[in-house]
């Protein structure tokens, strides 16, 4: 059985973005690397439940944020166009999670104790901070 995943680079190489992958769940063999974005600094990610929009970390001359990508194919290829992106604290966030029934994104950062919600349209592109707090405030 093979089972196709996404996987961020976060290096400073020529090569750097998002990559999809191919895993032989028999023999544990990954396979069939293939770019689908370019984004530097592509880091934690999380997918919304159709497998349709990517939600990245991301960091830009060293400030941290969240890129957003919507999955397409082009002749049985897959590629992601960047749909929006939001760049706002000093750090990269180190977890992402998507909830499509709240229409809601949340990323956490441990090495700051920030916490922040954003809310999402209806193609999945991030909108306004609607809550944000550190461990100060906990």
């Amino acid at each position: 059985m093979y089972f196709k995943f996404y996987a961020g680079t976060y290096d400073k190489k020529v090569d750097n973005g998002i990559y999809e992958l191919t895993l032989n769940t028999e023999n544990g063999e990954i396979t069939n690397a293939k770019q689908v974005a370019k984004l530097f600094n592509s880091s934690y990610m999380a997918l919304d439940m159709e497998n349709k929009i990517i939600y990245s970390i991301t960091k830009k001359n060293n400030v941290g944020g969240v890129a957003v990508f919507k999955l397409t194919s082009e002749d049985s290829e897959n590629k992601a166009e960047l749909i929006s992106e939001k760049l706002d604290s000093g750090e990269s966030s180190c977890h992402i999670f998507f909830s499509k029934e709240k229409r809601m994104l949340f990323t956490a950062n441990y090495q700051n104790g920030e916490v922040k919600v954003y809310r999402t349209g209806e193609n999945g592109e991030i909108g306004e901070t609607i809550f944000e707090t550190n461990h100060d405030n906990l």
